[in-house]
């Protein structure tokens, strides 16, 4: 059943499999083309509304423009950054969360619903693709998850990062779901833990904590949250690509605007444009597609000689995965090679990240 960001039902989906038929047909209001009389109402409501709030606005002055707070790709890779030289497991998965939604371009609890399960490594794309649940819309969206142009930027890396240090709490439970988030999972509300581990990183004037002082980040916007991200990835994929491409990552329905895009589906292609914008990669030409970028590969060692006997074990040992991890990412999962993924970008941004102090703190 569908959920609300706080793990409620939603009302409509409660009312449209157990209510009445005046229930089932008052939920049409929510349907883009509807002409039922629900329908008719709420859009009455809402014009009303707009024109209520805008005579109000124009006579005080005040501005009508209450969106989110947006934040862009330099705000990810400084609060990455900032994570990293805090080097704590909690920072780990702090940054992970972060990240995650950042290329998803989601709602601020959507990567609570993310699970191995529903994920594949495409050897062709050298990607990760994942399915994730958009509980506004009831229905899926497609995620490509790939290699970034720096650390603060790539999926594997931060994968690495968060497995090194939490590893062995992933713990697999089959009827509790392979969940890449646990954490999140258990919360009332993952758009808040999300959002709240985003201002601690504020500077302490503007709200931020205390224990993250030393690491706090002047240029971060007052107002941020988990929210802010999904408008900042439309902004940044709507400057290099059409907003068809835009729409296939960020999961919004265009079925409103012409019937053809009920006839388009969401294909992997066209999720690697913005997905490359979204981890630092220059944009393709306007209105193409074009291959992902390609993670460091572990093995690339097997060139000097290093068996995979060897580089299999190694990988389990760094990112802590044993029988009781979640079974996708062990040896011969779907997801295996972007374990090997992940231990390869560790090991390729070693030397930059110890420079910089930026390593995770293993003990």
């Amino acid at each position: 059943m569908w959920a609300t960001d706080d793990g409620r039902p939603h009302p409509q989906t409660k009312f449209k499999s157990k209510g009445n038929p005046e229930s089932v047909v008052f939920f049409t209001c929510l349907e883009i083309r509807s002409n039922t009389d629900a329908a008719l109402w709420l859009r009455g409501m809402k014009k009303n509304v707009k024109r209520v709030t805008f005579e109000r606005a124009k006579e005080e002055g005040m501005s009508t423009d209450k969106s989110k707070v947006p934040v862009y790709l330099h705000h990810i890779q400084k609060m990455a950054a900032a994570w990293s030289e805090k080097g704590g497991a909690v920072d780990a998965v702090r940054k992970f969360q972060v990240l995650c939604l950042w290329l998803a371009a989601g709602r601020s609890s959507e990567t609570a619903w993310m699970s191995w399960d529903s994920m594949d490594y495409d050897t062709n794309f050298c990607c990760l693709f994942a399915e994730m649940p958009q509980s506004e819309i009831s229905d899926y969206k497609s995620v490509c998850y790939m290699a970034g142009a720096c650390a603060e930027s790539c999926f594997f890396t931060c994968m690495g990062d968060d497995l090194a240090l939490n590893g062995h709490g992933r713990l697999y439970v089959d009827e509790l779901g392979a969940w890449v988030f646990p954490e999140l999972q258990q919360a009332k509300n993952p758009g808040t833990v999300i959002g709240d581990s985003m201002k601690a990183l504020l500077p302490r004037e503007r709200g931020g904590q205390a224990g993250h002082a030393h690491v706090s980040i002047q240029s971060l916007p007052d107002g941020i949250n988990a929210s802010s991200i999904r408008p900042g990835t439309a902004n940044t994929m709507a400057q290099y690509m059409p907003a068809e491409f835009v729409a296939n990552v960020t999961g919004h329905e265009l079925n409103g605007r012409s019937a053809l895009y009920e006839y388009l589906e969401v294909w992997r292609a066209l999720l690697i444009p913005g997905a490359l914008v979204l981890a630092g990669w220059p944009a393709l030409p306007w209105g193409q597609l074009g291959r992902g970028s390609v993670p460091a590969s572990v093995a690339s060692l097997q060139s000097i000689g290093v068996s995979m006997d060897v580089l299999e074990p190694f990988v389990d040992d760094v990112l802590h995965l044993d029988s009781a991890s979640p079974p996708q990412l062990r040896l011969g999962g779907a997801v295996r090679q972007a374990a090997h993924a992940a231990v390869a970008s560790l090991v390729m941004y070693y030397v930059q990240r110890s420079d910089k102090d930026l390593l995770p703190r293993l003990h």
